[in-house]
């Protein structure tokens, strides 16, 4: 017998349901502060594939590295209104949360 398909709240067709809320905890989409996306234009594709697959929050974790990345709070935050504004722009459905991943 074939596995139940069903619709989830993005209208993506699944064979397994998902919560309604699945949150990345450590994501490089922020772009331009580390080894993860490099322009605005990958950021949004790595949005649109999260939200593709169910996830409805992000937690921005760009690297904080001494003498390597040494992102400042000011700078991430600046980083992450934008994203959110082309996000809402691009009608990605994600909720974005500010972080870093310090090494």
């Amino acid at each position: 017998m074939p596995p139940l398909r069903f619709r989830d709240a993005h209208g993506i067709e699944r064979a397994e349901p998902h919560p309604d809320i699945l949150i990345d905890l450590h994501s490089h989409i922020l772009p331009g502060l580390d080894d993860g996306a490099a322009d605005w234009e990958r950021s949004l594709a790595m949005a649109q594939h999260a939200a593709a697959d169910g996830i409805s929050e992000i937690v921005c974790t760009p690297h904080w590295v001494p003498g390597k990345y040494e992102n400042q709070r000011t700078e991430i935050l600046a980083r992450l209104e934008e994203f959110r504004a082309r996000i809402a722009e691009a009608g990605i459905p994600l909720i974005l949360h500010p972080g870093a991943e310090l090494h």
